[in-house]
């Protein structure tokens, strides 16, 4: 069940990501967002908190971040082109072949998941001191 809560939480990190992101804003910040939120989800559908719960919780929000990313991407194709969404999403993995847009790319997911580890460390803190007693 705290997987469950984990991932239903992070989503909250990604759609801002995705709405940051179609604003023009770096969303790097939602990082912050989506692992505290995973850690809130697992200790209210875990009923606790564990040092294995707060480590799940951030690469479950790492891997929503991921997504989100993409997703992105995938809009900002299907806008500039005038393509549908999801032909966009089948088909944004080519502009990772131009350098100049990748490094760009690559940037914007470094900074969310830098930000996710951020995020991260004083609750796995909290956890760790937790399970020492």
């Amino acid at each position: 069940m705290g997987l469950l809560g984990a991932f239903l939480f992070s989503l909250s990190g990604g759609i801002i990501w995705f709405v940051l992101y179609m604003m023009g804003y770096i969303a790097a910040i939602s990082g912050i967002i989506g692992v505290i939120a995973a850690i809130k989800g697992y200790e209210i559908f875990a009923k606790g908190q564990s040092v294995k719960g707060v480590i799940t919780s951030t690469v479950i929000a790492f891997l929503v971040i991921v997504i989100a990313w993409y997703l992105s991407i995938a809009y900002t194709v299907s806008t500039e082109y005038n393509v549908s969404y999801f032909d966009a999403i089948a088909e944004s993995y080519v502009l990772f072949s131009i350098d100049e847009v990748a490094i760009g790319l690559w940037k914007d997911l470094g900074l969310g998941l830098l930000f996710c580890v951020i995020g991260c460390i004083t609750p796995i803190r909290n956890a760790l001191a937790k399970a020492n007693r």
